[in-house]
């Protein structure tokens, strides 16, 4: 029963598989009765039959299929090698397009680089020179000025020669070699300074270097140089007391020379103007050595005044005595005579 069971089963189509195609063998084995045991082994055998016969049909069909499918995957093959031949065509045309475009980019790239470099080198180019026309123009400029300054020195050096009396300087060349010795002689000296800066500066070095390796000495040489910068100071205050004295001297003695000239100048034009008067009237003859001797020429024009007042008042008093009806002289003293005055008995 279960036998007949899984036939009718196997019999009937299932909702989940696809039922076989019907045939001979399973339209017997419908109709086969199961409660007679005597028909069992011929329904065994005609169920063989059936299951052979579908079994084959299942195995001509799968063949059938599997041809089908063995065409397709053919075809698919013969698609996919077409497709791939095809595939490889392109991937050679896109890598020959990518060479070319790498080939484009290359040159692009060098092109781009090129075009920077030169732009680079370009305004390079153009900032040196910008720079070198700023220096020729700073240049230009120093160049005016040195122009204009020698040319202030050149009108002054012909100033100096066409106003030099001395005929100390005949021509410019000689105030230029004049100039270019002082020159000569201030490199020297500041070459002298410059080697004594940099002595001073290898003594500091030293006394530096003696400084780091001795506290002890570091204070003394400090208090040595604080007592020597005090004695310079001390010495410059001296000195800067002493040029002021010395300044102070010279200004005093200029103002008592000058005002001496000024006298001896006075006291000579007075000794002249007497010299002369007295050579007029041949009266008084100076002595010799007051042409020379300052106390002399002042005695000597002492005398010519006091004569000179004597003979004012002669002449005054004659005019007094006149005026009051009394006779007056015919003729005046002159200069340098002897007169006895009544009244003060002096020799003039």
């Amino acid at each position: 029963n279960s036998f007949c069971t899984l036939l009718v089963e196997r019999a009937e189509p299932s909702p989940r598989r696809k039922p076989l195609p019907l045939s001979a063998a399973r339209v017997c084995v419908q109709y086969i009765d199961c409660s007679d045991p005597s028909s069992l082994l011929h329904t065994v055998t005609t169920k063989n039959m059936a299951t052979s016969t579908t079994v084959e049909d299942e195995l001509k069909e799968k063949r059938a299929d599997y041809k089908r499918r063995m065409e397709r995957v053919r075809e698919r093959e013969e698609n996919l090698k077409r497709d791939r031949q095809a595939l490889q065509e392109r991937l050679v045309q896109f890598y020959k397009y990518i060479q070319d475009n790498e080939i484009k980019r290359l040159r692009a790239t060098k092109k781009a680089n090129a075009e920077e470099a030169a732009k680079k080198e370009r305004f390079e180019t153009i900032g040196r020179l910008a720079k070198q026309m700023e220096a020729l123009e700073h240049e230009k400029h120093a160049a005016r000025e040195r122009y204009l300054k020698y040319s202030k020195y050149e009108r002054y050096l012909n100033d100096v020669l066409h106003d030099n009396d001395g005929e100390e300087y005949l021509e410019a060349r000689d105030i230029i070699s004049r100039y270019r010795t002082l020159d000569e002689n201030r490199n020297v000296l500041k070459k002298r300074k410059t080697q004594l800066e940099r002595l001073l500066a290898e003594s500091k070095v030293q006394l530096s270097v003696q400084q780091q390796r001795s506290k002890n000495e570091q204070v003394d040489l400090q208090n040595q140089v604080n007592e020597l910068q005090n004695t310079l100071e001390a010495l410059q205050r001296t000195y800067k007391r002493k040029q002021d004295q010395l300044e102070l001297s010279i200004t005093h003695k200029s103002s008592t020379t000058k005002t001496i000239g000024q006298v001896r100048m006075a006291c000579q034009n007075l000794y002249d103007c007497c010299q002369r008067m007295n050579r007029d009237n041949n009266v008084r003859v100076a002595r010799e050595d007051a042409q020379d001797d300052m106390l002399a020429q002042l005695q000597f024009i002492g005398d010519c005044l006091g004569d000179y007042q004597f003979v004012i008042q002669e002449w005054r008093r004659r005019g007094r005595a006149a005026a009051g009806g009394a006779p007056a002289a015919t003729t005046a003293p002159a200069l340098g005579t002897t007169v006895k005055d009544d009244a003060a008995g002096t020799r003039r």
